[in-house]
């Protein structure tokens, strides 16, 4: 009961904190989700998704199951309930760290501590605390799907994991990786010696054959469109080193903590070399899985660790728990609870510090007040069809709360000159040549620029130079921060023909 209790206000202390952390600003810390916002608003008034949008690209179809703007569409109105339920999602996959750890341990306190692993992981806190995309959803159901799996020799649970599979599917390409960990389970199974169960059998190649099937009749559009680039999200070369980006120790470590790191490490040396554990197996092909595809910049960075985080807590349980029981063999075991207290304190103090510090960090990127100032005053601007340049990582939010459409943004798929287009819009802010900035003006129809810090500091530019020519450009609005430039329509390009 006394564990139950403590489960009971670790979830309790992870909602509140991560909601009054979200709370603390308003807004949202990513570009993307403010696109998420948008559909979901689309959805709140017209019923449908915006299979169509006029404010992207000049106007685009979009490729995607619009399943978690669904969800967003009842909570839209109230930018409270949006950072309750992700909060909740959050407090959810603790939850279910927590249940799927007792599984594997059968020891409460070992669960326990994992579940506080997952409560405080500070990639967490960097990539799901205020964004509104699919990937907050995406943890807790994928972990829902593996504690169905442990359980499928029941009836039920195989009905919980299709239909956990089925929507999974319906959210993010990302299952792909949890199919690949499934096959990798039954690898392990098999150069272990320990039996395959038929249930298992089934539902991995059903799994894996239902993926890949589902995935392609999706996106078998882009696929011939962008080939083996879909993979990347088609995204510009310039843009994948960051979204990208290299595996390394380091990252890991903080990403995840460092005694979840160690002790996640102990426990895949431990089951692949020393110990058989069948249930162990199954979170360590995951580990695999997700980890082979970050080293090999096949997944975006956020997206695996944060899945990686949650499934390194799941395995820190059970090291905390071979920890104790390898004590108590030793000399020590008259000290093992006072070096397993001083793990946890560890665990409390190293990855507690990160996670605040990332915490802070990712609510520093959402739209200041000055920006928000800047973005009411683009807004009133006319006509309000006209289109902004605005950095490629700001779009989303320009268009959602200015309702002027962009020359491009983050969502690349189904775009044939992504790469072209992309370097055009950095020409566009950092060119020095007038009639270089006009002609590009022109051929995208840009109105106005919203030149914002992250313009400044992701292109080091400090300033636009083809503004010396009153004539053609001219400021509308000055805060100090967010300046924008409005560029006069009549002011063209003129080839003049000499004989």
């Amino acid at each position: 009961m006394e564990r139950r209790t403590a489960l009971l206000v670790l979830i309790i202390l992870t909602f509140g904190l991560r909601l009054a952390f979200s709370l603390s600003t308003p807004g949202y810390s990513t570009d993307e989700s403010y696109f998420y916002l948008r559909q979901a608003d689309s959805i709140a008034h017209t019923g449908h998704a915006l299979w169509y949008d006029e404010l992207s690209y000049g106007g685009r179809g979009y490729v995607f199951i619009p399943i978690f703007s669904y969800l967003l569409a009842p909570f839209i109105n109230s930018e409270m309930l949006t950072k309750v339920l992700l909060a909740v999602l959050a407090m959810t996959s603790v939850v279910l760290v927590y249940l799927i750890s007792e599984r594997i341990t059968r020891n409460t306190t070992a669960s326990l501590f994992g579940a506080l692993a997952a409560a405080i992981m500070p990639i967490t806190y960097a990539h799901t605390l205020n964004d509104l995309t699919p990937l907050a959803l995406f943890a807790p159901l994928m972990l829902w799907l593996l504690y169905s799996f442990l359980r499928s020799g029941n009836a039920k649970w195989t009905i919980n994991y299709l239909l956990a599979l089925a929507i999974l599917i319906l959210l993010d390409p990302l299952i792909i990786v949890f199919a690949l960990g499934l096959s990798i389970y039954l690898i392990i199974l098999y150069f272990e010696r320990l039996d395959q169960s038929q249930k298992e059998v089934e539902l991995t190649l059903f799994t894996l054959f239902f993926v890949i099937w589902m995935l392609f009749v999706v996106y078998k559009e882009v696929f011939a469109l962008h080939g083996s680039a879909v993979i990347w999200k088609n995204t510009p070369l310039a843009l994948l080193a960051e979204q990208f980006q290299e595996l390394t120790i380091g990252r890991l470590i903080y990403g995840i903590g460092v005694i979840p790191f160690l002790f996640g490490l102990g426990t895949l040396y431990a089951h692949l070399f020393e110990q058989k554990h069948r249930a162990a197996y199954l979170i360590i092909g995951q580990v695999i899985a997700f980890t082979v595809l970050l080293w090999l910049r096949l997944l975006a960075i956020s997206d695996g660790l944060v899945i990686l985080g949650l499934l390194l807590a799941i395995l820190f349980s059970r090291a905390y728990q071979l920890f104790g029981d390898y004590l108590l063999s030793t000399k020590f075991a008259r000290y093992r609870q006072a070096i397993l207290t001083i793990t946890v304190i560890l665990l409390i103090t190293t990855s507690g510090v990160s996670a605040v510090a990332s915490a802070f960090v990712q609510l520093q990127e959402t739209p200041t007040s000055h920006e928000r100032e800047a973005l009411s005053a683009l807004r009133a601007l006319q006509p309000a069809n006209a289109t902004v340049l605005a950095y490629v990582e700001e779009a989303h939010i320009v268009s959602a709360l200015t309702g002027h459409p962009t020359v491009l943004d983050s969502k690349f798929l189904g775009i044939p000159n992504s790469e072209r287009i992309y370097e055009d819009h950095k020409r566009m802010f950092s060119t020095g040549l007038e009639i270089d900035a006009v002609e590009l003006f022109d051929k995208y129809h840009v109105r106005y620029v919203y030149f914002s810090p992250t313009v400044r500091e992701t292109l080091g530019i400090e300033e636009l130079r083809y503004l010396s020519n009153e004539q053609c450009f001219s400021t509308v609005f000055d805060n100090d921060v967010v300046q924008i430039i409005e560029k006069n329509p009549l002011c063209k390009v003129r080839i003049i023909e000499t004989t």
